[in-house]
């Protein structure tokens, strides 16, 4: 179920934060002058008028003085500068594990039936 929900929540979040709705807005933007710029010209003229940057609708200012607002401010988490201490500690290195090495034992030549321990026996029960 996590899953589930949780792609789709990931998607979103990735989408918001790569200036999606913004993109999305701008695409109506566009469409919307095209649609208008070529009610009085050819489509190729409209596209040109559209696209050109020349003639932009106040849906377009709107968009950009918001990108410019997002430019100027971006959000930032300020970090305590004293915390520095605790998170960086000491600037000693860890000690290193000790390390010993390990030999599986040799089986010679028994056979693997003397090897292969059978089950355990179960612990007398009390009468």
């Amino acid at each position: 179920m996590l899953r589930q929900i949780g792609l789709p929540l990931l998607c979103l979040a990735m989408f918001s934060i790569a200036g999606g709705p913004m993109a999305i807005l701008q695409g109506v933007a566009w469409a919307g002058m095209l649609w208008d710029y070529s009610r009085d010209a050819s489509l190729v003229e409209a596209a040109e008028k559209t696209f050109s940057g020349q003639y932009p609708c106040t849906m377009c200012v709107t968009i950009t003085d918001a990108r410019k607002q997002e430019a100027e401010s971006p959000a930032v988490w300020k970090v305590d500068k004293k915390a520095e201490p605790i998170l960086l500690g000491s600037r000693d290195p860890l000690p290193r594990p000790d390390f010993q090495t390990f030999c599986y034992p040799r089986l010679g030549n028994r056979p693997l039936s003397e090897v292969v321990f059978g089950p355990l026996t179960p612990p007398p029960r009390a009468v």
